[in-house]
C-alpha cells in the first residue's frame, strides 16, 4: 500500500466511524475528533498527489489552490506571498481569469516554473489545508462552549422554578434603598412609601406592610 492509499484508507475508516483498538466509551463525543482525522489524512493524500502529478496537471488546479490559500492564510503570510508569486509567474494574475495564452513556448515556461516551485507550491497548500483545519477545531470547540453553557442555563433555571415556586421566601429579592434620612423598601413588583428608619434600640411607633403576592413575599418596615 503506497503512502497516498495508506491516508485515503485512514480516512474512510475515521469516516464510517471504524471502531478502535483499544475501544473507547462515550462515543458520541468522539464524532469530532473522527472527522479532523478524516481531514487531515484527505489533505495529506492531496500534498502528496500534488508532489507527484505532472506540472500541466497543478497548472490545471493553480486557481482553485490559490483561492484556497488565498481563503485560510492571511495576507502577510510570506508562503501566500510566496505563492501568489507563483501563480502570476505562470500567468495567473486573476485566480477567476487566468491569463494563459495557448503556446508551445508559454507552456513550456509555465510547466518549468511550476515544476521547479512544487515543493513551496506543496508547502504552502499543505499550510493552508492546516490552517482550515484548525480553524474547523475552534469553531467546534466554540460550539460546544455554547451548547454546554445552554445546557447548564437550563438546569439552572428548572432547578430555581420549583424552588421559588414552592420556597418563595427562601432568596430574598427586596432592597431597601436609602437617601438622607428617608429610606423605601423596593421589590420587584412593588415598594413602599418613604419612612424614617429605627435607630438602634428604638421604639416603633406604627408598621407600614410592603406585600409582594406573586413573590409570597410581606416586608414591614
Amino acid at each position: 500500500m503506497t503512502p497516498i492509499e495508506g491516508h485515503v484508507q485512514a480516512a474512510k475508516e475515521a469516516a464510517v466511524g471504524k471502531k478502535l483498538d483499544p475501544p473507547r466509551r462515550l462515543r458520541i463525543f468522539l464524532n469530532g475528533p473522527l472527522i479532523e482525522r478524516a481531514r487531515s489524512n484527505l489533505d495529506a493524500a492531496e500534498a502528496q498527489l500534488l508532489d507527484l502529478a505532472p506540472p500541466n496537471d497543478i497548472f490545471g488546479q493553480m486557481p482553485s489552490l490559490l483561492r484556497h490559500v488565498q481563503r485560510h492564510l492571511p495576507a502577510t503570510d510570506p508562503g501566500r506571498q510566496e505563492f501568489e508569486r507563483i501563480a502570476r509567474s505562470v500567468g495567473m494574475n486573476d485566480p477567476n481569469h487566468p491569463s494563459r495564452q495557448d503556446g508551445g513556448d508559454q507552456d513550456l515556461d509555465s510547466e518549468k516554473a511550476i515544476e521547479r516551485e512544487r515543493g513551496t507550491i506543496v508547502t504552502t497548500v499543505r499550510a493552508a489545508s492546516s490552517e482550515a483545519l484548525r480553524e474547523h477545531v475552534r469553531l467546534r470547540s466554540f460550539r460546544n462552549i455554547v451548547v454546554v453553557t445552554a445546557a447548564l442555563m437550563a438546569l439552572l433555571a428548572v432547578g430555581v422554578a420549583p424552588t421559588g415556586f414552592f420556597r418563595p421566601n427562601l432568596g430574598p429579592a427586596c432592597f431597601s434603598p436609602q437617601e438622607g434620612n428617608e429610606a423605601v423598601v423596593v421589590c420587584p413588583t412593588n415598594r413602599s412609601g418613604p419612612f424614617i428608619p429605627l435607630k438602634a434600640g428604638a421604639e416603633p411607633h406604627g408598621h407600614q406592610f410592603l406585600s409582594c403576592p406573586d413573590l409570597g413575599c410581606e416586608v414591614r418596615v
